[in-house]
């Protein structure tokens, strides 16, 4: 027998909610404007995560990002365990978090599964890909099971990898999240 995602439920359970206090009236109901206004969409202007634990990628990165002129903050982590702080600790909704598999104390597998299991983060709909130089089908197996958004090997060519960062930020900014507004019932 199919048994459908829990997530499913929730989705529908919060368009009902919001088409039933929103049908014809514009939003008035507090939780719905307060929520909404914080986590609407996708923060399309929000920082870009970058958990990445070799010094010489981050400065790459951070040069192709600097000659893309994004407008979005980008935000380093060498270590998971101080972005999943920063990631349930702050009321910053980041665009999109890229990271590292191979990484000390907590590697980005057990990083996403983390943010995968707190509902809040989860919820918001924060991209997350996986961009490394590991490309182990064991890896890229494991890292979709956890319901990544991208899986992304990191090329030895500079412009190979400004084409794949290109490709990436257009697409997100592109697509659309769900509105998620809490306490939906």
């Amino acid at each position: 027998m199919y048994y459908p995602s829990p997530f499913l439920f929730l989705q529908l359970r919060w368009a009902l909610r919001y088409l039933q206090c929103h049908q014809k009236v514009p939003i008035t109901c507090e939780t719905c404007v307060t929520y909404k206004s914080k986590y609407g969409t996708m923060n399309k202007k929000g920082p870009i995560i970058i958990i990445e634990d070799d010094i010489d990628d981050q400065d790459i990165l951070s040069e192709i990002f600097k000659e893309l002129n994004y407008n979005n903050e980008l935000i380093f982590f060498s270590d998971s365990v101080k972005a999943l702080a920063y990631l349930t600790d702050t009321d910053i909704e980041p665009f999109l978090v890229l990271s590292d598999i191979n990484m000390p104390k907590l590697n980005g597998m057990e990083l996403r599964e983390k943010i995968h299991n707190n509902e809040d983060l989860r919820l918001k709909s924060i991209p997350y890909l996986f961009f490394s130089t590991s490309g182990e089908q064991r890896h890229v197996i494991d890292a979709y099971s956890r319901s990544i958004q991208g899986f992304f090997i990191k090329p030895n060519n500079y412009d190979k990898l400004k084409k794949i960062i290109v490709k990436i930020v257009e697409y997100w900014q592109e697509c659309e999240s769900p509105n998620y507004i809490k306490n939906a019932q």
